[in-house]
């Protein structure tokens, strides 16, 4: 793991980290949505530092597929989130 892509997946984690922890405080409704897009968020940050251009809603979608099932969710989201900061379109 290179050291932009660590300190991209940690920012990654924290922040979906803090977002799943209120959980508890939503409807599963909103709560999915609140994470889609404390994700979306962040990545389209961090890929504005880059100047890349954002990504999708879709795109987010896709990621958070890749993690569903996991027993560490949270973790294999936030890397599936790294990839998306990193790279155009990493599932094509």
């Amino acid at each position: 793991m290179s050291p932009a892509y660590k300190t991209i997946f940690e920012t990654l984690l924290a922040k979906l980290d803090a977002e799943t922890r209120l959980r508890g405080k939503r409807s599963v409704d909103d709560w999915i949505l609140k994470e889609r897009e404390c994700v979306r968020c962040e990545v389209n940050r961090l890929r504005a530092l880059q100047a890349r251009a954002p990504i999708s809603m879709a795109d987010v979608e896709r990621a958070e597929r890749l993690a569903l099932g996991h027993s560490d969710y949270v973790r294999k989201y936030a890397h599936a989130a790294a990839d998306l900061v990193l790279k155009e379109r990493p599932w094509t």
